[in-house]
């Protein structure tokens, strides 16, 4: 129950980092420095919005590695392989879904404005693919825990 509350409270999270980037944009083109150029009021809205995205990426991937886990743990209580080392592909995924988790809240935590485009890292490579890892890592361990899910259920 902890868990899912946890999972809640960063969905929460989330989705307020969401209308605060809605209304922060908004300011940052239409109020802030009326004297200023529409070119340079976008330019920092962008600056803005890429550190939120970022973050929100960061927060997104903690909660798909907590999801991942959910699974992978109800693969072992269920007992859903065939042999003892099977578990192992899931969970292998789920370790490298930690390791490239918390080397992207790294690369979060220490990005500067010039790392980030469009809400993704350029450089340095190793966030870059960090980033691109915590995507491919977390579906490899759902569609292997639901492979051995479905084999044990069928």
């Amino acid at each position: 129950m902890a868990v899912l509350t946890l999972l809640f409270m960063l969905a929460m999270i989330l989705w307020a980092m969401d209308l605060t980037s809605f209304i922060w944009e908004a300011k940052f083109v239409l109020i802030k420095h009326p004297e200023s150029a529409l070119e340079d009021k976008l330019d920092a809205a962008y600056n803005f919005q890429n550190k939120v995205v970022l973050w929100q990426t960061a927060i997104y991937d903690w909660m798909a590695w907590i999801g991942d886990a959910i699974i992978v743990h109800r693969v072992w209580m269920l007992k859903a392989y065939l042999k003892p080392w099977i578990i192992a592909v899931p969970g292998i995924c789920l370790l490298g879904t930690l390791i490239a988790t918390l080397m992207l809240t790294y690369c979060t935590a220490t990005a500067s404005g010039a790392d980030i485009a469009l809400g993704s890292f350029t450089h340095p490579p190793l966030c870059k693919n960090a980033h691109l890892i915590t995507y491919i890592l977390p579906a490899l361990t759902t569609a292997a825990a639901t492979i051995l899910i479905g084999i044990t259920a069928w």
